[in-house]
C-alpha cells in the first residue's frame, strides 16, 4: 500500500466538519486529565490541540502517516510538544511501540483504511486491558464510491 500524502497548508485551510466530529469524539472518549491517549491519524493536530486541553496532566501520541500533516502539527502546537509525541506510522500495518497509550481516539481516518478488522486487532493490541476506544468516520463504501466515480470519468475522458 502506498502512504498518503496530503497538503496540510490547504487542509487547514478548509471549513471542514472534523471540529464537530472531533470535539464528539473527545467528549465521548472522556479522558482522565492525567491520560494517555493515542490519536490515530492525527493529521494536522487540530484534535490533538483539543485533546491536550483535556487531558492537562496526561500526553498525546499523534500518529499518521503524511509527512506534511505532521511538519503542520508540529507548527500548530509549537511550545506543548512537550506532552507530545509525534509518530509516522501506516494504519494498515502493525503499529510501532510507540503506540501505547490508556485510550485511542480518532477522527476521519478510518475510512481510508481497507481492512477494519485487522486495524481494530492493532488498535486492541495499543491499549491496555479496559482501555477505551472511540472513533467518527465515513459509512462503509464511501471512499469506494467516489473512487470507482473517478475512475469512470477518467475512462470517460475527464480529467485525472
Amino acid at each position: 500500500m502506498v502512504l498518503l500524502e496530503w497538503d496540510a497548508t490547504t487542509y487547514d485551510s478548509l471549513p471542514l466538519p472534523h471540529a464537530r466530529w472531533g470535539d464528539g469524539v473527545i467528549a465521548r472518549l472522556g479522558p482522565a486529565p492525567d491520560a494517555t491517549v493515542v490519536d490515530l491519524g492525527c493529521g494536522t493536530g487540530r484534535d490533538t490541540e483539543r485533546l491536550l486541553d483535556g487531558v492537562p496532566e496526561g500526553r498525546v501520541v499523534a500518529v499518521d502517516a503524511s509527512t506534511r500533516m505532521l511538519e503542520r502539527l508540529r507548527e500548530r502546537l509549537g511550545d506543548r510538544l512537550d506532552r507530545v509525541d509525534v509518530v509516522r506510522a501506516d494504519l494498515t500495518q502493525d503499529f510501532p511501540a510507540a503506540i501505547r497509550g490508556d485510550s485511542v481516539m480518532s477522527v476521519a481516518a478510518f475510512h481510508w483504511i481497507p481492512d477494519h478488522p485487522a486495524l481494530f486487532r492493532r488498535i486492541a493490541g495499543a491499549l491496555p486491558s479496559g482501555g477505551r476506544r472511540e472513533a467518527e468516520f465515513g459509512g462503509e463504501g464511501d471512499i469506494v464510491a467516489v473512487n470507482r466515480a473517478l475512475e469512470a470519468g477518467r475512462r470517460a475522458g475527464g480529467p485525472g
